[in-house]
C-alpha cells in the first residue's frame, strides 16, 4: 500500500514541478528591469588627418579612459530574450595629439552622449547566475566640441554595430548585482582649422564600456 502511494505521488510531484517551471517562465515574460552603475569607457586611438588637403602620415591621438554612469532599461519579451536601451551621462573627452601630431598638444575636448539599443539572449540560469550576450546598435551624439590647438571645430555623430556580454548574480527576489561589457564600432568626422589652415580628420572611437552595478526587476 505504501508502495502504491509512492507511485501515485510521483506524477503529482512531476506535475507540480511542471506547473512551477511554467509559472517561472510566465513570470520571466514581460518582466521589466533596470541596470544602473558606474562605467569605464576606453576608446581606440586611431586617426586619419589631412592638413590643407594633404594627408598627414603617422597621425595619432591619445585619449585617456574616462568614467560615467550608465542606465539600461530592459524588458524580457520571452524567457530567454530581452530588449534593452542603455543611456550614459555625457562624457567630456580630451583628445591629445600623438606621433606626428604630438607637437600640437591638446587638439580639442569633445563632450558626447552614448546610447545603445540591444537584443539580449539569456541562454540559461544556473542557480543565482544569469549570463547573457547581446547585439544591436550604438549611437554617439556630440554635444559640444571645444577649441584646443584646433579651432572652429565641428564633430559628427555616428551610429554603428554594438555587442554585449554580461552576468547578473541574484541577491534577492527583485535585485541582482551585475558586470557588463559593451563594444561598439563608431567613428567621428572632425573639421576645423589649425591657425589659418583647414584640417579634416576621421577618428575611430570604437568604445569599450566596462560596467558594474545594481539590477532591479519591476
Amino acid at each position: 500500500m505504501r508502495l502504491s502511494r509512492a507511485f501515485l505521488l510521483v506524477p503529482v510531484a512531476v506535475a507540480g514541478s511542471t506547473v512551477s517551471a511554467q509559472a517561472q517562465n510566465a513570470a520571466n515574460e514581460d518582466e521589466w528591469f533596470i541596470q544602473i552603475g558606474a562605467a569605464r569607457v576606453e576608446l581606440a586611438e586611431e586617426a586619419e588627418v589631412t592638413i590643407a588637403g594633404t594627408e598627414l602620415p603617422n597621425a595619432g591621438i591619445d585619449m585617456n579612459a574616462c568614467y560615467t554612469a550608465v542606465a539600461e532599461l530592459g524588458c524580457r519579451i520571452k524567457p530567454a530574450i530581452a530588449l534593452t536601451l542603455a543611456v550614459g551621462v555625457p562624457v567630456k573627452q580630451a583628445i591629445n595629439g600623438a606621433e606626428t601630431l604630438a607637437p600640437y598638444g591638446k587638439l580639442t575636448s569633445v563632450t558626447y552622449g552614448p546610447a545603445a539599443a540591444m537584443v539580449q539572449w539569456h541562454p540559461f540560469r544556473f542557480g543565482r547566475l544569469d549570463p547573457y550576450v547581446g547585439a544591436g546598435a550604438a549611437y554617439s551624439h556630440v554635444c559640444d566640441a571645444q577649441d584646443g590647438t584646433l579651432t572652429n571645430l565641428n564633430a559628427s555623430d555616428d551610429i554603428g554595430p554594438a555587442f554585449q556580454i554580461g552576468m547578473a548574480v541574484n541577491i534577492g527576489p527583485s535585485a541582482a548585482m551585475f558586470v557588463d561589457a559593451k563594444k561598439a564600432f563608431l567613428n567621428t568626422e572632425l573639421k576645423g582649422s589649425l591657425g589659418p589652415v583647414p584640417v579634416e580628420g576621421r577618428l575611430s572611437l570604437d568604445p569599450l564600456v566596462l560596467q558594474r552595478g545594481l539590477k532591479l526587476r519591476m
